[in-house]
């Protein structure tokens, strides 16, 4: 479903979708799977579709530079492209984890999760959309060390909200590119990039990046070059 996801073409597309404008229909498109999704798990027609645009007209924000529905594609095309099984609960958290998003927020992830509850109500079966809510707010917490608290499959989601870490150095620097376009309109450009150095050298002190023993045999090195080569620049 994924193999024609171009981050960076798609995420230009967003900028201007006259040029890009391919990226642009094949990104819309693919964030339809949340439809589906939302079909599978009992929701009836027409509320998958009416659900899908109401996320992806929060989404198109002209504020959002990184935390876009291509970041959210990202993570389920490295998922594919890995051969990565994720749960109903795992995807329907994905889908909506950044659909409420506002830099310096701190309570996005639970106004993520209020929203999913009230857009998707029940499902089928039930304890999917409670599971997807709890790993949703437990996103928040990506920089603590995980515990035995964590609802199960929230360490995964939280290594995928990362994997761009460990994309190639383009798609990489592109990302970091974005981060900082949303924040600096905010912050100011000198505030930003100290935080920005700090953020990359806490992750670098950790025992690890990423959490499942998947990430850390397979992306934890190209993780670190990455960081590594900002750092040193």
């Amino acid at each position: 479903m994924y193999e024609d996801f171009d981050y960076i073409k798609m995420s230009e597309s967003f900028k201007n979708n006259l040029i890009w404008v391919d990226d642009y229909r094949r990104a819309i498109d693919m964030f339809w799977g949340l439809s589906t999704l939302l079909h599978d798990l009992g929701l009836q027609t027409p509320y998958p579709r009416a659900i899908t645009n109401t996320v992806l007209k929060y989404m198109l924000g002209t504020d959002r530079k990184y935390h876009t529905l291509v970041h959210v594609l990202s993570m389920f095309e490295w998922a594919e492209k890995h051969n990565i099984k994720l749960s109903k609960a795992q995807q329907l958290a994905i889908w909506f984890h950044d659909s409420i998003y506002e830099v310096l927020r701190e309570d996005s992830e639970e106004r993520s999760s209020l929203f999913m509850k009230a857009l998707v109500g029940e499902t089928n079966p039930p304890h999917v959309g409670s599971h997807a809510q709890c790993i949703i707010l437990y996103t928040k917490d990506f920089m603590k060390d995980t515990d035995n608290t964590w609802p199960e499959g929230s360490d995964l989601v939280m290594d995928l909200d990362l994997s761009h870490f460990a994309r190639e150095e383009e798609v990489f620097l592109y990302a970091d590119q974005l981060v900082k376009e949303e924040f600096v309109p905010v912050v100011g450009e000198e505030e930003y990039e100290k935080g920005r150095i700090e953020f990359f050298q806490t992750l670098l002190a950790r025992k690890s990046i990423f959490r499942t023993d998947l990430f850390k045999e397979k992306f934890e090195a190209k993780a670190r070059e990455n960081i590594e080569k900002v750092i040193r620049s």
